[in-house]
């Protein structure tokens, strides 16, 4: 449901979160070294978010 995709903002946290499980990780855990090194988009509501917004992660 979520997919993680890099932000071109210069964030020198980005090279932090390389890998999807990483950027998933900060999402969950809502680490503030995320804020800016990456945005990810709920593809049923077409809405794109930066790493930090507080979300209702999806049931498993």
């Amino acid at each position: 449901m979520y997919r993680t995709e890099f932000n071109a903002s210069g964030n020198s946290n980005a090279a932090s979160f390389t890998v999807d499980s990483e950027r998933w990780d900060a999402i969950v855990g809502r680490d503030a070294r995320a804020d800016g090194a990456f945005f990810y988009g709920v593809r049923t509501t077409g809405v794109f978010l930066p790493a930090i917004v507080r979300i209702a992660l999806a049931a498993s």
